[in-house]
């Protein structure tokens, strides 16, 4: 269940006062793909995480605050064209928007995000070229945000795998292999290990579809992201922080003939019958249970 509200907010650029939604809790089920995109449902909550002024085109996560760099950066050339261009006030073109400013104002990470992001609305909106376009850009700025970062820090780890991931999906296969070799010789732990592994094969492959290996689970990435909420650690062995996983078939289980499922069959008053068509009598009717099949992970 998601849980929205509307709020007038004041754009701290021009002073005019807009309605804007914001959610306050919502419900994620499945897991996130390799580059952390959200299951479907919470992916559909992009569209509340950027702020547009109706007045003055500015694009943030609280356009109620603003300072000198995001004042400029709404005054050039390439925002007024993403704001007139043909994503217009598309998500993917208020997620470019809200890109552009916080680049200005040094935030490479952050900008890094949001380009991603509006990659997933495109990916949505079935517009395979212009998510190949922002994953292109979001490369560039995710490599800027990772030279600035430890090398040896966890985030830096985590945020590395993830360039892998979005290398292969912008199509840049040979830079995928190079950069998952360079992380496999770095030892990384299990986890990490497991993911570079599936990206590596997927990109010899030359494959850019969107993927969830089994228990290759995504990397949790502690940078701030306007829509993806911190998710529960685990504690190692080693009593560092570890992300939680999800339980899917790993990635050497994937070349395994699909596992079918056999009919079960239980006793009932008339001898064997097949579960599917198995009923249980109350008060002289016949009522089907719901059967849940159950998988060898």
């Amino acid at each position: 269940m998601t849980t929205r509200f509307t709020k007038k907010v004041r754009c701290a650029l021009c002073r005019h006062r807009s309605p804007q939604r914001w959610v306050a809790s919502t419900q994620v089920s499945g897991p996130p793909d390799l580059d952390l995109r959200p299951a479907k449902n919470a992916r559909s909550m992009l569209r509340f995480s950027v702020q547009v002024c109706p007045s003055c085109g500015y694009s943030a996560l609280d356009i109620a605050r603003a300072d000198d760099r995001a004042r400029a950066a709404v005054r050039t050339e390439a925002f007024q064209a993403l704001r007139t261009g043909p994503l217009g006030d598309t998500l993917a073109g208020r997620l470019l928007r809200a890109a552009l400013i916080v680049r200005h104002q040094g935030d490479l990470g952050l900008a890094g995000e949001l380009t991603l992001g509006a990659a997933w609305a495109a990916d949505d909106d079935g517009d395979s070229d212009q998510a190949r376009t922002c994953r292109n850009e979001a490369v560039e700025l995710m490599s800027a945000a990772l030279e600035t970062l430890d090398p040896g820090a966890e985030e830096a780890e985590h945020t590395a795998t993830r360039l892998t991931d979005v290398l292969r999906r912008a199509g840049r296969f040979d830079e995928a292999v190079g950069l998952a070799d360079r992380l496999l010789a770095c030892d990384p732990d299990p986890t990490l290990k497991a993911v570079l592994a599936f990206e590596r094969h997927r990109a010899v492959a030359s494959d850019v579809a969107a993927d969830r290996p089994g228990h290759a689970a995504a990397p949790a990435h502690h940078a701030r992201n306007p829509w993806i909420s911190r998710r529960r650690c685990a504690r190692r062995k080693d009593g560092r922080s570890d992300p939680a996983v999800h339980a899917e078939p790993s990635l050497h289980e994937e070349t395994l003939p699909e596992r079918r499922q056999q009919p079960v069959h239980l006793r009932g008053q008339h001898g064997f019958i097949p579960a599917r068509e198995r009923q249980q009598s109350r008060r002289g009717r016949q009522v089907a249970p719901a059967l849940r099949p159950r998988t060898a992970w």
